[in-house]
């Protein structure tokens, strides 16, 4: 179980100094025009320009200044994986207070205990990965 804490560590460690290291590439949409809900993006992030007052869908040009459809079309599944991603951690928080609860209300039984542990356990676990997936659909929307 430590190995497996160790190697979970380092893999968001390594993702985290990717995502970091990784320069940035500049859209020509405007970030003002993005939207969020409870912190899940929109689908459209990162393809809007602001005409006025108005935000309107551009979508990812190519260098002809063309809608490049592969690349659009990529953007929005990748922003639907990050409002996935998003959604998962609020799941890691429900399971973590149920632990919790679990714990609280297990009354010293030893199973009530170890029912309890296993849950905070794994919902720890799922945060991990979840961390782990976001910085990976970051690097790659950021490449794009």
């Amino acid at each position: 179980m430590k190995r497996l804490v160790i190697f979970l560590s380092m893999i968001v460690i390594i993702s985290s100094l990717v995502t970091v290291i990784i320069p940035i590439k500049s859209y020509a949409a405007d970030t003002s025009c993005n939207a969020y809900v409870f912190a899940i993006p929109a689908w459209y992030n990162g393809m809007m320009t602001k005409n006025g007052d108005n935000c309107e869908f551009e979508g990812i040009k190519a260098d002809s200044n063309k809608l490049d459809i592969r690349r659009t079309l990529l953007k929005i599944i990748l922003n639907v994986i990050r409002a996935l991603l998003v959604a998962s951690a609020y799941v890691f928080v429900f399971f973590l207070v149920k632990g919790g609860f679990q714990y609280i209300y297990s009354t010293g039984s030893p199973e009530g205990v170890s029912g309890a542990k296993k849950t905070i356990q794994n919902s720890m676990i799922g945060l991990l990965i979840v961390v782990f997936s976001n910085g990976i659909v970051a690097t790659i929307g950021e490449l794009i």
